[in-house]
């Protein structure tokens, strides 16, 4: 039997650690974790905006910085949902072409200056 609840308290949990039950702060990391690589690997990505994205990327040199919101200002967002940013970074990260390198404010108006991770390009992988 699957679920996708977070915390499903009809199936036991394999034990691999010292868990306290529901509220385990192990398990909600562990099963977070687990979300998000689900959620990022079913993102359906805009085909048109993510050739466009691949292009803005690559037209940067080795050492460039760049953050969610450069992408944005200079080819606009996906059709649909916002998330394909983040699955994209994902997808080019795991392939060795960007690496994180710090986090800083967002400057667009809508994100409230929340923290927004900041990405060096990588060359010659």
């Amino acid at each position: 039997m699957t679920s996708d609840a977070l915390f499903d308290l009809d199936v036991e949990r394999p034990k691999t650690h010292a868990c306290t039950g529901p509220g385990c702060h192990f398990c909600a990391w562990l099963d977070g974790h687990q979300a998000k690589k689900a959620g990022t690997t079913a993102a359906n990505i805009d085909p048109r905006w993510a050739i466009e994205a691949g292009q803005w990327r690559r037209s940067m040199v080795e050492g460039d910085l760049f953050t969610a919101d450069d992408l944005i200002d200079a080819i606009g967002l996906p059709d649909g949902h916002p998330n394909q940013i983040g699955a994209l970074f994902a997808l080019w990260h795991k392939a060795g072409t960007i690496r994180p390198r710090g986090t800083t404010a967002s400057t667009r108006a809508s994100n409230h200056a929340r923290a927004l991770r900041v990405w060096q390009v990588r060359r010659g992988l």
